[in-house]
């Protein structure tokens, strides 16, 4: 197998593993509603039973992983909002089952992905467009007549429907934090703590439920209709696709995890009918359409551009995204030579220029930091000109297209310039940030043609 095969196939996986898990989380809503139907089964027992069985199997894999040694030391915050945002999600989803059926059920939660947009925007600031505002309205409208029809069908009551809503905005919020936790966290990590907060959250609702009263969590296990779909529901629906979606988090945008919603919804109405012989009328049908076709035009909508301004921190990306701006091959430095001057000038910061092109910018201590000794900091303002064969672009007169691909910042079709717009950026934004940030002396030096043998700091 070629380097260029390993490659397509490493690109291709979060895609499969994405499919495969939303196609069996999909299937899973039938399994729900097969367990829900036995003696003494409740969502919250059921819940319960699911997540406690799945973190015992969980938990013998991360001793065995030595999972506490490799996370010791992280941030956990991400991982609590998972924790707590996986278990609320489920009893929503649940009680929605529960108040309408598993077709029904998977074609609502199927709007979870403009949830999702909308989180992302807010949290990730990856902006939709107009048009994926107005396609939002489809399936709206499609969740509005399936509504209507199954209420006269007496198989949906209007409170199934707000618990599906509520649902799909709680995974919304879910896929935002963990594509965001997953750049500090392992798949198997997400994973293990999602099920622990599950467990912990639906064994003590349980408990309420029943007061305390550990046989009637228990009395449904006797019964081969609930833990049959349970024990599916534990290995493929809280193991196997958690792990699978999770990895896909990873590695794709919330925008692109999300397209794969539908697959869910495809697959738990193709289920609900075909399994559970599940009505199926040519109104709901319509508004399944509705629904399918609305996430699938608004997941697919090209998304608005974030600005590289935009990210965090903002100080260092704003003064990247203005060196790119600017040619500055080796000898081609001049003009970011000049804004360098000028930025200073504006600040009222000292600085001298020498024969050479060569920039040293002066950035005052902080009063209290007088005697500290100084620091000074170098970066290189030329960069290297490579571009892809067929690429159209001229270096000399063109600023660097920079693009945002998840959480990759590259240039299309040509060299990004990070060595040294990343020491240039650096040395830019702290200087403007220097009221904010106390500091000894700083000396920031600006050298030219160090891509051509040093040139510059060599004068």
């Amino acid at each position: 197998m070629t380097v260029q095969e390993k490659e397509k196939q490493r690109q291709a996986l979060p895609f499969v593993m994405a499919l495969l898990g939303n196609a069996i989380w999909g299937f899973g809503f039938i399994l729900e509603r097969m367990a829900l139907q036995a003696e003494g089964s409740t969502p919250v027992i059921l819940l319960s039973v699911r997540f406690t069985v799945a973190l015992v199997l969980l938990g013998i894999f991360a001793v065995a992983r030595g999972m506490w040694r490799q996370i010791r030391g992280k941030a956990w915050k991400s991982l609590i909002l998972l924790a707590v945002a996986q278990p609320a999600y489920y009893l929503l989803e649940a009680y929605g089952i529960q108040y309408s059926n598993a077709t029904i059920s998977g074609v609502v939660l199927s709007v979870a992905p403009i949830f999702a947009i909308a989180s992302a925007a807010l949290l990730l600031r990856e902006y939709p467009t107009k048009k994926q505002l107005l396609f939002c309205f489809i399936p709206i409208a499609g969740v509005i007549v399936m509504t209507a029809s199954g209420q006269a069908m007496g198989v949906i009551q209007p409170l199934g429907i707000v618990f599906l809503i509520a649902s799909c905005v709680v995974s919304g919020l879910y896929k935002t934090v963990n594509r965001a936790s997953s750049r500090e966290f392992a798949t198997f990590e997400r994973t293990f703590f999602v099920t622990l907060g599950s467990a912990a959250f639906f064994v003590i609702l349980a408990a309420i439920e029943t007061r305390g009263d550990v046989g009637k969590i228990l009395a449904p296990m006797a019964h081969e209709e609930f833990w049959i779909p349970v024990l599916g529901l534990v290995l493929l629906s809280s193991i196997a696709a958690n792990i699978m979606c999770n990895y896909a988090a990873g590695k794709l945008s919330v925008m692109k995890a999300s397209v794969f919603g539908a697959v869910s919804t495809v697959c738990a109405a193709l289920g609900g009918v075909l399994y559970l012989h599940e009505p199926m009328t040519a109104s709901l049908l319509i508004g399944a359409l509705l629904v399918i076709v609305g996430v699938w035009l608004v997941t697919v909508s090209k998304s608005r551009p974030r600005r590289v301004r935009d990210l965090e921190p903002k100080p260092f990306f704003r003064w990247f995204e203005a060196v790119a701006a600017i040619p500055h091959g080796s000898g081609k430095e001049g003009k970011l030579a000049e804004m360098v001057c000028r930025f200073a000038e504006k600040r009222g910061l000292a600085y001298e220029k020498d024969e050479k092109g060569n920039v040293l910018v002066t950035v005052p201590p902080t009063p209290g930091y007088e005697n500290e000794p100084g620091v000074l900091l170098q970066a290189h303002m030329d960069m290297v000109w490579v571009k892809n064969p067929g690429v159209d672009f001229d270096f000399e007169t063109q600023p660097i297209r920079l693009v945002i691909d998840g959480d990759t910042l590259r240039a299309d079709g040509t060299t990004l310039g990070a060595d040294n717009a990343v020491g240039l950026a650096t040395m830019l934004g702290l200087a403007d940030e220097r009221k904010k940030i106390p500091h000894p002396m700083l000396e920031l030096l600006f050298t030219v043609e160090e891509e051509v043998g040093l040139r510059g700091i060599r004068a």
